[in-house]
């Protein structure tokens, strides 16, 4: 199990599976790998945290036409 952790972690977030939507772009993809250890099991468990920032053109888009819309009125 620690030699695929260790594959994943040196491989970091990989995108071959990502299909844009046209509303969302990912501008930034990372992984954290944590270990957490209990003293009354001897094997360490693993969890994985991704952080995505997204930039949300759908949003802008909305808030944009209502500020313009405000602006001519």
């Amino acid at each position: 199990m620690a030699h695929s952790l260790n594959n994943y972690r040196s491989q970091g977030v990989s995108f071959h599976n990502y299909y844009s939507n046209g509303e969302r772009e990912i501008i930034h993809a990372s992984a954290k790998r944590n270990q957490k250890s209990y003293t009354w099991c001897l094997e360490p468990y693993y969890d994985i945290a991704y952080v995505l920032n997204a930039h949300d053109w759908h949003y802008v888009a909305l808030v944009s036409d209502r500020i313009l819309l405000i602006i001519f009125t």
